[in-house]
């Protein structure tokens, strides 16, 4: 008579995750931890960092051009010549924005602003709100004292978003000022200004008369009679180049010499 003996091994028990919905170019794990002496197989093996891994990684594109692309993952696992066991899980990609800013980043002079304006998205979010006109406008006006990173989150309906970012960069600026010796003043009689500015690095004066100086401070003799608009533009030119101006006006009312 014959006795034969029957071993039976259990199926290992391993894990796999719930089927489930990510948005386009997330990065998802499929598994769980390793079971020693147990052998895994995964298929496809497109997208997988290991097929071969107990919790392979895998990062999936939306690829459209229905409302969601479907990818479906088989698990193989072996314990032994005659135990195996096969699981699946589905993973839903849903389509994410493509979020774009313009300008791609922005150098200004202090006390000035610039227009960001994002698309591709359906609703925004910017950061951070304290020099900006708004924070949930597609079009918003920045106007930072210092140098700004901006970052804008642009989302669509089914709850993804993509996120950008731009630098606002900021330069001082020069503060135009100076002082007439007097506001009514001779023909042939020399006016004297002084220059009072800050942070300049240059000087455009006009005259109003059609001509122009370029010092610091000095004098200017008008030989007609007449209202003068005299122009202050100061320059301040940065190491890098970028430069920013300033201007003011002041008037003076020269009459005919008696």
């Amino acid at each position: 008579t014959l006795n034969p003996s029957v071993t039976v091994t259990s199926l290992p028990n391993t894990i796999i995750g719930n089927d489930t919905t990510i948005c386009s170019g997330e990065t998802l794990s499929l598994g769980g931890p390793a079971v020693p002496g147990v052998i895994y197989q995964w298929s496809p093996a497109t997208g997988l960092d290991d097929p071969g891994s107990a919790n392979p990684q895998v990062t999936l594109t939306y690829n459209g051009p229905a409302n969601d692309t479907v990818y479906t993952y088989y698990s193989f696992i072996t314990q032994g010549p005659n135990c195996n066991k096969t699981d699946s899980i589905k993973v839903t990609v849903k389509p994410k924005p493509v979020v774009t800013v313009t300008p791609t980043s922005a150098q200004i002079c202090n006390g000035s602003s610039v227009v960001l304006t994002a698309s591709g998205a359906t609703t925004y979010t910017w950061s951070p709100a304290d020099s900006l006109s708004s924070t949930s406008s597609a079009q918003v006006i920045a106007k930072p004292i210092t140098t700004t990173i901006y970052k804008v989150r642009g989302s669509i309906a089914n709850g993804c978003f993509q996120e950008q970012s731009i630098t606002v960069t900021t330069f001082e600026s020069p503060v135009a000022n100076f002082d007439l010796s007097a506001d009514k003043i001779c023909t042939g009689q020399p006016l004297s200004v002084t220059n009072k500015s800050l942070n300049a690095t240059g000087y455009d004066w006009r005259w109003g008369d059609g001509s122009t100086s370029t010092f610091e401070s000095g004098q200017h003799v008008y030989v007609a009679p007449g209202t003068y608009n005299i122009t202050l533009i100061t320059v301040r030119t940065d190491p890098s180049g970028f430069v920013c101006t300033d201007t003011i006006i002041k008037t003076v009312d020269v009459i005919n010499s008696i």
